[in-house]
């Protein structure tokens, strides 16, 4: 975890692994970041089997922004900044060279991807700044709750697959005790 503070690098290798085959082929590059091609991805797919990896996280500082455009269909942005790009950097050499290191002949990396969205639905106390309160009940929409990854206000330096749970745990309880009023309001309404 020497690298995981901003200050230090902003990154930590989170597992040795690899991607699935077709993850693999899609996403495997040269030395100089070239997406493979041809005879020569078809080489190194058939010998799938002999690689390894470094999954690195880098640190993002939550640049994207997400809308509903004028035909009600979503849309996305993001672009790395000047910071974050030398952070994948910096993660992309230390585990070129760790790999190198441990006797590896050729170190490829591969294009970046996401695997664990965060934030859209930020969660916070206030509604100009947020979009559900503590509880993860929307400020707009009384009774929408979200129990995802959405309600983490910013990306985590680990990986958040515990925190989503934590979060999705601490929902599924606050619903279960009813300290919302909801339940019993229907429960009153009905038996009316």
């Amino acid at each position: 975890m020497t690298f995981q503070g901003d200050a230090a690098g902003g990154f930590i290798v989170e597992a040795a692994t690899i991607q699935d085959p077709i993850g693999f082929a899609i996403m495997l590059c040269d030395e100089d970041g070239t997406a493979m091609w041809g005879p020569e991805l078809n080489d190194l797919v058939r010998r799938y089997r002999y690689f390894t990896g470094l999954l690195t996280m880098v640190t993002d500082q939550n640049n994207g922004t997400a809308w509903i455009d004028e035909d009600s269909r979503d849309r996305w942005s993001y672009s790395f900044n000047a910071v974050e790009q030398e952070r994948d950097a910096a993660a992309q050499r230390f585990a070129r060279e760790v790999l190198l290191a441990a006797g590896a002949s050729r170190a490829l990396p591969s294009t970046q991807s996401s695997t664990h969205v965060q934030g859209g639905c930020r969660m916070g106390s206030d509604p100009a700044r947020s979009v559900v309160d503590a509880h993860a009940e929307s400020h707009d929409v009384r009774r929408l709750f979200v129990g995802d990854g959405s309600v983490v206000p910013c990306t985590l330096s680990v990986n958040p697959s515990l925190t989503i749970m934590a979060l999705a745990s601490r929902l599924a309880g606050y619903l279960a005790r009813g300290e919302h009023g909801y339940f019993e309001q229907a429960a009153a309404g009905a038996a009316a």
